[in-house]
């Protein structure tokens, strides 16, 4: 398993976040808005469409 940004986001004893690193992080999640999500896509024409059964 990667140690992934571990060494950089965390301080030297390894207990909590390093500054420099995540401070510009943490800032710009708090500043970015979240916008709902749009509704996924449905065609109406596969709404409408029977589904025929191979079975009679």
């Amino acid at each position: 398993m990667s140690d992934g940004v571990q060494p950089f986001a965390l301080d030297k004893s390894g207990q909590a976040l390093f500054e420099p690193f995540m401070g510009p992080v943490i800032r710009y999640l708090q500043q970015t808005a979240e916008e709902p999500a749009a509704p996924p896509y449905r065609p109406r024409w596969a709404i409408r469409v029977p589904v025929k059964s191979p079975r009679r």
